[in-house]
């Protein structure tokens, strides 16, 4: 992930918050100690607890070892980023915006507690990549200020589910009006081709030629050809057999 990325997402932040008044003392909220007995599974799962609007880890669960190889004391919240898959990247940092926007926002009376929300994305880890479902729940906040802290439960899923498809999903028993996640927007980012895009992936995975394929959708040759190379910029990929791989394998015809 690189600086101005990250830099960038802990300013849109900071902005969101910025209408509500100076947080005060943490003191009111729950100390590091309350953290240590939360019940996950060891081999398999994390969790953190970050400060908002700060936008730092408080605390980090010592099973993040096991999971991701990494040393409690050395994680930050920049060094998770900076392991989320390339192609992932801006889906997730769109979705932590529109999160953001959320919590700051008209449903803020929502308790803590009463609302998660999830996506799944990759993760580096070693040499290769795993898929980790994340679920974040708003745990405390400071009455009177933006400062809150958010439970960030991450849970190594790649067992069942490692395609590269972003995963979405939000539980709550609140009737949210205009907030949806994924709203379109995120929707149609997490979604690598458009619908024309795919019915050409389909073909070229059946054997067709760009020719062959125009003559099948009722398009010219050179249309196909802007469609393919618009998906090799997508997914950063040099030619079609791996453009088909990426798709076969990412469940994405």
């Amino acid at each position: 992930m690189t600086e101005s990325v990250y830099r960038d997402l802990v300013n849109y932040i900071q902005k969101i918050a910025c209408d509500h008044q100076a947080a005060s003392s943490s003191d009111s909220l729950q100390r590091e100690d309350s953290y240590k007995n939360f019940p996950i599974c060891l081999q398999t799962q994390f969790f953190t607890i970050i400060r908002l609007p700060d936008f730092v880890i408080d605390y980090v669960s010592s099973s993040i070892y096991k999971v991701l190889g990494i040393r409690p004391e050395r994680m930050k919240v920049k060094t998770l980023y900076s392991l989320i898959h390339p192609d992932d990247l801006p889906i997730v940092v769109l979705a932590s915006k529109k999160l953001i926007e959320f919590l700051y926002g008209e449903h803020e009376n929502i308790p803590a507690g009463e609302l998660v929300a999830s996506l799944g994305f990759r993760v580096r880890k070693g040499n290769g990549y795993i898929k980790l479902l994340n679920q974040n729940s708003l745990i405390c906040r400071h009455e009177g200020s933006p400062l809150c802290k958010v439970l960030c439960l991450y849970t190594d899923i790649s067992y069942i589910n490692n395609s590269g498809k972003i995963n979405f999903d939000l539980r709550t028993n609140y009737t949210l009006d205009k907030f949806k996640f994924p709203d379109e927007e995120l929707y149609n980012l997490a979604n690598y081709f458009t619908t024309r895009e795919c019915q050409i992936l389909s073909l070229l995975a059946s054997g067709r030629n760009s020719e062959e394929i125009g003559e099948k959708l009722f398009i010219s040759r050179h249309t196909v050809d802007t469609h393919r190379r618009k998906m090799l910029a997508k997914s950063h990929l040099c030619n079609t057999a791996e453009l088909v791989a990426f798709a076969i394998d990412n469940q994405l015809l």
